[in-house]
């Protein structure tokens, strides 16, 4: 079993393409596939000098 993590920017709120396919990435054997295996995962790119404290407060969730 494994969990697919899309890659996102955090400046934009959209995925990351290379050659016309979403960036993703396959973890085998991590805890998140055992602890929530029904969930979605998403990395984003935080960019050094650019992605402000507000690009990342869009993210969460709002309960």
């Amino acid at each position: 079993m494994s969990i697919t993590l899309e890659h996102f920017c955090t400046k934009t709120g959209k995925s990351i393409f290379i050659d016309g396919k979403p960036l993703t990435e396959t973890i085998e054997h991590c805890l998140a596939e055992y602890f929530a295996p029904f969930s979605t995962f998403k990395l984003g790119a935080v960019y050094q000098d650019s992605t402000t404290e507000a690009d990342l407060q869009k993210f969460q969730n709002k309960d």
